[in-house]
């Protein structure tokens, strides 16, 4: 399975869809309708591991903005928390061709001037495939270099 950013993210706004809250994945634009969701990607790391395969480690922060001025606001962000806790734990995706099961790992939150920012990160496995063929035209050139 192909493990695409886009993808990722459009998989979160899908479980973000129980709430019909308008889901943002851009930087604050000028004006949104409140309440909303907006998935951002936080620093991310990729470990290169054996042969071609890689470790990828994509941190994103999904930020809950409520209404302004709104009195009682822990009173509507209880359930947004609990809802992710139970939903984001696991999350269907699909890179278009195969559809599978993603895990988030080291969930967390905060409160930030009254937005909720929950954090999670997807850990993914990646192979990037060489074509073999082009290995030996490459060992064979060379060979041949080295002959003349």
């Amino acid at each position: 399975m192909k493990y695409i950013i886009e993808n990722i993210i459009d998989a979160v706004a899908g479980v973000l869809a129980h709430f019909d809250y308008p889901v943002y994945s851009s930087p604050m634009q000028q004006e949104v309708d409140t309440p909303c969701f907006f998935i951002s990607l936080m620093p991310s790391t990729s470990d290169k591991l054996i042969d071609n395969r890689f470790s990828n480690d994509l941190a994103l922060d999904i930020v809950f903005i409520q209404q302004p001025n709104i009195t009682n606001a822990m009173d509507g962000v209880f359930p947004v928390i609990e809802y992710l806790d139970h939903n984001l734990d696991t999350f269907s995706y699909t890179d278009g061709t195969n559809t599978g099961v993603i895990h988030t790992y080291d969930r967390s939150y905060h409160m930030e001037d009254k937005d909720l920012h929950y954090q999670v990160h997807v850990k993914t496995r990646t192979l990037i495939e060489t074509d073999p063929t082009k290995i030996l035209i490459i060992e064979e050139i060379s060979d041949e270099i080295k002959r003349k």
